[in-house]
């Protein structure tokens, strides 16, 4: 079976245009979600607040919140998703392929211990929206305290996962950060 990954992209107001910024041999970090879905053979599409050159279709989105930017997806598109941030470069296909393994459910999220959820690294069927449409009219804007209230939800544990799979870029310490651990990592192949 085919699936297709939406690549979130907001604009930062704490690092604007993080997305576009140049990280390594002539990449964004855009580029590297995109290249790292691929390689984990997900067909890709950026679901954006803003244009940009891309090899993959954007679709534009004008949505205020992550919540409301996953319901409008999964409603344009009308089919299961799995759901990344824009500003994760260190996705990778075999913890993607963990998360096939349970695309029976409604959801599958990966959870730390603490009850923290990863929403932006998760696979979404669109049976889910009844519920989370019913939470956004309650002006609940929270991804995670929607996700608690489907059902069918499969929790993964986020902790048996690879750590830099989360790593995303918010900041420009964190900007820096993701240089150094290019650079390591081309050291080490």
């Amino acid at each position: 079976m085919k699936y297709t990954a939406a690549v979130l992209v907001g604009e930062s107001q704490r690092l604007p245009r993080k997305h576009l910024k140049m990280v390594d041999k002539g990449k964004r970090l855009i580029d590297l979600v995109v290249e790292n879905l691929r390689a984990a053979r997900l067909e890709v599409i950026i679901y954006s607040t803003y244009h940009f050159d891309s090899s993959a279709p954007i679709i534009l989105d004008h949505s205020k919140w992550i919540f409301s930017a996953v319901i409008s997806i999964l409603e344009k598109l009308n089919r299961s998703l799995f759901i990344f941030g824009g500003d994760m470069p260190f996705i990778n296909k075999k913890e993607i392929e963990r998360m096939v393994e349970y695309t029976s459910h409604n959801i599958v999220v990966p959870q730390w211990k603490n009850g923290y959820l990863e929403p932006l690294h998760a696979y979404y069927s669109p049976k889910v929206l009844p519920i989370f449409r019913k939470e956004l009219s309650y002006g609940n804007t929270s991804l995670h305290s929607a996700i608690k209230k489907c059902k069918d939800v499969y929790y993964l544990p986020a902790e048996e996962m690879e750590p830099e799979t989360f790593f995303n870029v918010n900041t420009k310490e964190d900007f820096l950060l993701l240089k150094k651990l290019i650079k390591k990592r081309d050291v080490i192949i």
